[in-house]
């Protein structure tokens, strides 16, 4: 019977220590502690003494490590209840209501948590939670006074010229926005919610019409990079391998990889077919370009060695002269990747730098020639920037001063190289002061033949408008004061002495001819307007758009060569014949403001 009440005190605590999350049962643990307490005192010499200390020693540190976790438990749910209130103090709803979650959390997994304890957390709720919920009150109205303004927001943009792509990430913000709202728990009202749904789906039907012609790009990008493979594949088929131009070949092929890559975005499920297709079209030059490649690299890693071994060679001259005749051996035919002749070429220059190392030690001993050239090359700098403080006119005419003196720099040998710094950077400095003074003088120049040109425009313009209104017109004062006027260069002044001509004459105007002038500066007007930022009449509005829709396009595709220069058009401005009578003042009134600028 004892040894049975042993073996019983155990299994009912070995059960007791297999009670899960909730904990064991502190009262019960005590009533076996004392039991198993008592049997060891009354029979030290029993059997079973051993495995029910064991027993009693677990449930022991079972019971401590409880009432351990149980105050630490009680701790936190105490933190989290006085960080909940806290944020309600700071007007802070979602880290309130998410201390007081978790503070409730915890608190209800704690085991044998005492009425006290228990009481003592009632009481910090029953404070928290009416601030919680006066605060979430306020929340509520906020947020609809907020949601209300966001479909304000949202209306707006219907109607507006906003980019699409804007109007797309906008919305998608607004619509992450509400989410945010629905999440912290402060649900709208269906009709809130619906109002701001249909705003949002006004507001994204301009954007269709912009994704499908996005989308219709995009076939395009497809068909433009198929035609490259299609490129690639037929300029193999063509490819004479047996007298191939290497260079010409590799050359071609890197163009027309960047080619393929500079063509813009197409759907996603075509990328790796494409991919997959340029890398075989390539794969068919590679097969060629690889055996020229490596005996590319193997020639010039020969030539190398024999650079190394100029070093040995007694006569620096020698050694230079064999040097300058290698190098004109070095030719590369097919790259490798940019490493390895980034390498080889380092290994080339220093290979070439052992020999000049040596010519140069040998010129140490010519300092005297060098101090010598250093003031010539110093000369050269003076007359240089005297040169540069010429007048306007004698700097026009001596406009190959500074080649000459270029020439004349680069002819005199070497100088000391503590001294080459200074005397590089006073020569840049004086090519600079010359090279500035000189365009301004062409600049001045350039400026007064505008105004001569400006002047002769508006000259041949007044007679013109004259001869509209048929007032009678003076030949040779006309021509007298013609020739007043400044001299213009070969083809425009023939070109303004045949509208004076034709402005003296009898003849009427051609009524095509003067249609054709008046479109010709009509257009120009609008080209110049818009390139210099300027404003056009109400009525050349749609032009107007037209052309800057044009620019953006050539602009995109980087074609430089269909969009005009503003010095281009400001001539044609002044350089054009007649325009219609009722024309002439408005033209004249638009070309102002653009010379002007």
């Amino acid at each position: 019977m004892e040894q049975a009440a042993h073996q019983t005190l155990i299994n009912d605590i070995e059960t007791l220590l297999l009670a899960g999350a909730k904990g064991i049962d502190e009262v019960q643990a005590k009533t076996f502690r004392k039991t198993a307490e008592m049997l060891l005192e009354e029979q030290q010499d029993h059997p079973l003494k051993g495995d029910l200390s064991s027993c009693l020693e677990k449930l022991r540190e079972r019971v401590h490590t409880q009432v351990e976790k149980r105050d630490a438990d009680f701790e936190v749910v105490t933190l989290e209840l006085k960080t909940a209130s806290a944020a309600l103090k700071e007007e802070k709803l979602k880290a309130a209501e998410d201390a007081t979650q978790k503070a409730l959390s915890i608190a209800g997994q704690i085991p044998g948590l005492s009425a006290q304890r228990r009481a003592d957390i009632d009481r910090q709720l029953d404070a928290i939670y009416p601030r919680m919920r006066k605060l979430s009150a306020w929340r509520h109205w906020g947020t609809t006074q907020a949601r209300e303004n966001l479909i304000a927001q949202i209306k707006q943009i219907h109607g507006s010229d906003m980019d699409p792509n804007k109007i797309v990430k906008t919305l998608r913000e607004a619509k992450a926005q509400w989410q945010d709202w629905e999440k912290s728990g402060d649900h709208s009202e269906h009709k809130l919610w619906k109002e701001f749904s249909d705003a949002c789906d006004t507001a994204y039907e301009p954007c269709r019409v912009f994704f499908k012609a996005q989308k219709e790009e995009r076939k395009k990008h497809l068909a433009q990079k198929r035609e490259v493979i299609e490129e690639i594949n037929t300029r193999f088929e063509a490819t004479d391998w047996n007298q191939p131009n290497w260079k010409e070949i590799d050359r071609w092929l890197r163009q027309v990889r960047g080619k393929f890559f500079k063509i813009g975005h197409t759907d996603y499920k075509h990328h790796k077919k494409l991919r997959a297709n340029l890398d075989i079209a390539l794969a068919q030059f590679e097969e060629h370009l690889s055996r020229e490649r490596a005996r590319s690299l193997k020639m010039r890693h020969k030539l190398i060695d024999d650079i190394q071994a100029l070093e040995q060679v007694e006569d620096i001259r020698e050694a230079i002269s064999q040097l300058d005749q290698l190098r004109k051996k070095w030719q590369v035919t097919v790259l490798d990747k940019r490493g390895v002749e980034n390498k080889l070429w380092d290994q080339y220059q220093k290979a070439q730098d052992l020999i000049y190392n040596k010519r140069n030690t040998e010129r140490k001993e010519q300092d005297q020639v060098r101090n010598e050239n250093l003031k010539q090359k110093r000369r050269a700098v003076e007359n240089l920037i005297q040169a540069a403080t010429a007048p306007a006119d004698e700097l026009l005419n001596a406009q190959s001063v500074l080649a000459q003196l270029k020439d004349r720099f680069n002819e005199i040998g070497y100088v000391p190289r503590k001294a080459e710094k200074s005397l590089m950077d006073s020569w840049r400095s004086a090519q600079k002061q010359f090279s500035v003074a000189l365009k301004k003088a062409q600049q001045a120049k350039a400026n007064n033949a505008q105004n001569a040109l400006v002047e002769k425009a508006q000259f041949c313009a007044s007679l013109e408008q004259r001869k509209h209104n048929a007032e009678k017109l003076d030949s040779a004062d006309a021509q007298k004061a013609y020739e007043d006027l400044p001299q213009l260069s070969g083809e425009l002044e023939a070109l303004f002495r045949k509208r004076l001509e034709d402005a003296l004459n009898d003849t009427a105007y051609a009524d095509d001819a003067l249609l054709t002038n008046t479109e010709a500066q009509l257009l120009a007007c609008l080209k110049a307007e818009v390139m210099l930022d300027l404003p056009s009449p109400e009525e050349f509005s749609k032009q107007r758009m037209a052309y800057q829709i044009e620019r953006l396009s050539a602009s995109m595709k980087k074609n430089t060569q269909a969009q005009e220069s503003i010095e281009t058009l400001k001539q044609q401005l002044l350089t054009t014949g007649p325009v219609q009578a009722d024309k002439h003042a408005a033209i004249q009134a638009r070309i102002k403001p653009v010379l002007s600028l």
